[in-house]
């Protein structure tokens, strides 16, 4: 004798797949949302909060560098063009000569007060110049940049770990903090 085919025994099971699955997917959400707001979940869930840390910091990564075209827009944008670049490219062709950086041609570049570069209190001198040589002047902007956002990042995750932050108010602050820059 054959068996026949039962097709409500077949959607029977398909409604018990689906609603398991439905309950499962519930459950996650739930674990995570926890995870979120309380950190005491969260230790139990660390893929989980490393995941969104970073995401956080890839999301942030991604930003600065569309912000400044990765190094490939036009700089005639307020002081760029006037100010920065100049002094950045002035540096750089100093380190380049092994020169110190002290006396620049283009006075307009130093607002036209003198020639004297290092006299200026707002010019751009700082430890991580020293590699200027080696690159472009706009890609040496764009690693700089995403350099200080890395370590403030690391600032960010140090206050998290001090203050026992969850990942929510950690986004929050994080979220605050870069958007200062913005405003």
């Amino acid at each position: 004798m054959q068996l026949q085919h039962d097709p409500s025994r077949k959607s029977n099971r398909l409604v018990v797949r689906i609603t398991t699955l439905v309950d499962w997917g519930a459950r996650a959400v739930e674990v995570y949302l926890r995870a979120l707001f309380y950190p005491e979940v969260e230790a139990h869930q660390r893929w989980f909060a490393w995941s969104v840390l970073i995401a956080c910091y890839l999301t942030g990564i991604y930003f600065w560098g569309s912000f400044l075209s990765w190094g490939r827009f036009n700089y005639n944008y307020e002081d760029w063009a006037q100010i920065n670049l100049p002094r950045i490219a002035f540096v750089r062709d100093a380190l380049s000569k092994g020169q110190f950086p002290l006396h620049m041609s283009e006075t307009a570049h130093l607002h036209g007060l003198t020639d004297r570069y290092l006299s200026m209190h707002d010019v751009i001198l700082s430890p991580q110049m020293i590699v200027l040589p080696f690159m472009h002047v706009t890609t040496y902007v764009v690693i700089n940049t995403l350099g200080f956002y890395s370590l403030g990042f690391l600032g960010f995750l140090w206050l998290r770990r001090r203050f026992s932050l969850s990942l929510l108010s950690f986004i929050i602050l994080l979220d605050s903090g870069e958007n200062k820059w913005i405003r």
